[in-house]
């Protein structure tokens, strides 16, 4: 935004064929509450039932293999956001399109978060390296929020239309929860990214 200018249920346990995870700390203004994320996301599966297909599933190991290692990096992940979150209830849930181009793991916490921000979102920033957009800012819409980057460094002048940028990481904080989504694979443009975060708001269900 260049300075704003511009289904598996919970509570502890593994549940549900989106590989969703909730975790809630002993202690914490959110620890009790329940978090589900949705089984789908526009048209996207869930990411190891997609690489089953794709790969040979139970017949292949090194595919299961890879199902393994990726729940077991989410599961720490939504333990790491529980605890930077003061022990709120945490899921995970990766989903990916059927010819495995593009996947995104979605976050979901129990708890409000301030919105994103980049050092690099200012007015100066580009002015000094005589380049038409900062190398990191925050697009918007709504709710939804998306730190971007562009694809190359543009120099001053590049013709807008000509522009082409990808998120590294977008968000939807609520008063009672924020969801969080990382894209795997492809680079995403803003629009989509943000498209999606917004989805994954409207369906995710804190209880």
């Amino acid at each position: 935004m260049w300075l704003a200018a511009g289904c598996a249920l919970i509570a502890g346990v593994a549940l549900g064929a989106g590989g969703a995870r909730a975790l809630g700390g002993d202690d914490g203004p959110d620890s009790s509450a329940t978090v589900t994320l949705p089984e789908q996301l526009d048209g996207m599966r869930p990411e190891a039932d997609v690489i089953a297909e794709v790969v040979g599933g139970s017949d292949n190991a090194g595919a299961q293999e890879t199902v393994r290692k990726r729940q077991t990096v989410r599961d720490e992940a939504t333990v790491t956001l529980s605890a930077a979150y003061g022990g709120a209830t945490t899921a995970g849930a990766a989903y990916s399109d059927d010819e495995l181009e593009t996947s995104v793991t979605v976050f979901a916490v129990a708890a409000t978060s301030p919105g994103l921000w980049s050092s690099q979102d200012t007015e100066s920033a580009p002015e000094i390296l005589n380049l038409a957009t900062p190398m990191e800012w925050v697009e918007v819409d709504g709710d939804a929020q998306c730190l971007t980057r562009p694809q190359t460094p543009y120099r001053e002048g590049t013709d807008p239309a000509d522009i082409e940028s990808y998120v590294v990481r977008c968000q939807v904080s609520a008063e009672d929860h924020t969801v969080i989504l990382e894209v795997q694979g492809s680079q995403m443009p803003p629009e989509r990214g943000l498209e999606l975060v917004q989805l994954a708001a409207d369906e995710v269900e804190i209880g």
